[in-house]
């Protein structure tokens, strides 16, 4: 059986890095989004809202369940209403929350605190690190059989 070359790259990392790369490219993702988060956060204005609705969408077996999070608030006597997926446990639909609102795109929130952000940014940096650090082992290893043999 062929497989497409983007395809068989993909397979050989998994195959010959394995967790290392999982470990790398996991917390690569998990560093930018909380970089990103945290940026939105620290410049963009805040304003209240008030949740309208939220939906629960049931994950599958083992997977837990993803919530899109309804808050309706007013930016320069503009009524919006925009979806979030960031959540928090305690709240319900008529509760009234902070959200971090795009000036130019008044539609665009985040409604994460800043703290949530910290953690999946430090949560990604160890997992790069120790992604990197073990692939770094492993090829020192890989490079020392190979002089030695």
């Amino acid at each position: 059986m062929r497989f497409p070359w983007h395809e068989r790259i993909i397979q050989t990392v998994f195959d010959v890095y394995g967790s290392p790369a999982i470990a790398l490219l996991l917390g690569l993702v998990l560093l930018f989004t909380g970089l990103g988060k945290m940026k939105k956060i620290n410049t963009f204005p805040i304003t209240p809202a008030e949740i309208t609705e939220i939906e629960v969408i049931p994950g599958d077996a083992g997977e837990s369940d993803t919530y899109i999070v309804t808050v309706r608030y007013a930016v320069g006597g503009t009524i919006y209403e925009s979806q979030t997926d960031d959540h928090k446990g305690n709240w319900y639909v008529g509760k009234q929350i902070t959200v971090h609102y795009n000036p130019e795109k008044p539609q665009q929130i985040v409604a994460m605190s800043t703290f949530t952000a910290i953690l999946i940014t430090a949560f990604g940096g160890l997992f790069a690190a120790v992604g990197a650090w073990l692939w770094i082992r492993l090829l020192r290893e890989k490079l020392a059989a190979r002089q030695s043999a």
